[in-house]
């Protein structure tokens, strides 16, 4: 027998939000082991910025990060661009639009092309990165309690689930899938409710 299509959607979504909430707190714990985050690299190809691109972009710097991390933006495939580096100013408006914005930038190039006929670009790429790398990965590095980082993920989240995905569920989620307790679910749980809906 098979399940209505609005059931099967739901528990993937259940699913898929399981899955989100582990990965996520697998990163979040091991911030929290190595000292929280200095430094985010973006890497994007040349051309279009998208809107996948841009929840990828908004998501590690605005919900992990809450905008206190540098970004180091890198735009590869680029070899064929008479100035590599002009891409970025040529683009700079439409990256505006979407809220990317940079502490500094590479436009580079990753391969070596056939038989090398990049490799000078390719060269000219690694020292870039290697300095834009060093220069922005000096600072400090930012951390916060697990709870808060938890919290804005699970918010995140929250926003993207559906209505039938309740909330004893989500607390029960936190518990089991996050390794919160339950008196910390139940505080993840309450800022969320407040936030949704004040």
């Amino acid at each position: 027998m098979n399940e209505p299509e609005d059931t099967h959607n739901a528990k993937e979504t259940r699913a898929a939000f399981v899955t989100a909430a582990k990965q996520a707190h697998q990163l979040i714990s091991r911030l929290d082991r190595e000292g929280g985050i200095a430094l985010l690299v973006f890497c994007m190809q040349g051309g279009r910025m998208t809107r996948s691109m841009q929840h990828t972009y908004s998501f590690f710097v605005k919900v992990l990060c809450d905008e206190h991390v540098p970004v180091a933006v890198i735009v590869t495939k680029l070899e064929t661009e008479e100035n590599m580096d002009q891409w970025w100013d040529d683009n700079k408006e439409d990256l505006d639009k979407y809220g990317v914005t940079a502490a500094g930038h590479a436009c580079v190039t990753s391969v070596k092309g056939h038989q090398g006929c990049y490799q000078q670009l390719y060269d000219e790429s690694r020292e870039k990165v290697h300095k834009l790398l060093l220069k922005l990965g000096n600072g400090e590095s930012y951390k916060e309690p697990r709870e808060n980082w938890v919290t804005r993920m699970v918010l995140h989240m929250r926003r993207i689930l559906p209505p039938s995905f309740t909330d004893r569920e989500l607390r029960k989620k936190l518990v089991k899938s996050c390794g919160l307790t339950d008196s910390e679910a139940m505080d993840v749980w309450l800022f969320v409710e407040y936030d949704v809906y004040c």
